[in-house]
């Protein structure tokens, strides 16, 4: 007859139970992580519904819906050179000049001003692709600058003069040249 000992401890095997356990708790935290991901694309998509159909469809944030930053500088050509080429064509005895030469000179500088404006914002613009690589040092204030004017220049929402942003183009008659 053999004797057992009824207080020694027997081996229960848990190593498949815990596995269970762990799985189970691994499957709450990915399920957590992925409903808190859920949620969050929720969110941004009834953003993006809110501004696609919400009330203010159409509205433009920064007060200035479609307008570019070349208007204001154009306002008011078409009659200045209307006037002008009338004055050259119909009364040149009105021009200021001999043979209506500074006025005729006005003329060009009026027709070639949208080339010289455009070769002006491409040149500028030309330095925008600087701002998005990696090397950038991006507490230069000039970064920050560069960033607000790109973002005026394509006219995004929150860059506007409702929000204290704006780009004066001037342009000059002598010779036909443009400042920012």
């Amino acid at each position: 007859m053999s004797y057992e000992n009824p207080n020694s401890p027997r081996y229960i095997p848990t190593a498949a139970r815990s596995k269970e356990v762990g799985d189970a708790m691994l499957g709450v935290v990915k399920s957590q992580e992925e409903a808190r991901q859920l949620e969050k694309d929720r969110l941004k998509a009834d953003r993006t519904n809110e501004l696609a159909w919400g009330d203010a469809l159409g509205e433009d944030f920064n007060g200035q819906l479609g307008e570019g930053v070349l208007n204001a500088a154009y306002t008011g050509s078409g009659r200045e050179y209307a006037a002008l080429q009338r004055m050259v064509t119909d009364q040149p005895e009105l021009c200021q000049s001999d043979n209506c030469r500074a006025e005729m000179q006005q003329l060009q500088i009026l027709k070639d001003a949208p080339k010289q404006s455009i070769a002006m914002l491409g040149t500028f613009e030309s330095a925008f692709p600087t701002l998005d690589e990696k090397n950038v040092d991006k507490t230069q204030p000039l970064y920050t600058k560069m960033k607000a004017a790109r973002a005026m220049i394509k006219g995004l929402n929150g860059y506007g003069p409702n929000q204290g942003y704006s780009i004066e183009v001037i342009r000059n008659k002598k010779d036909g040249k443009r400042e920012r």
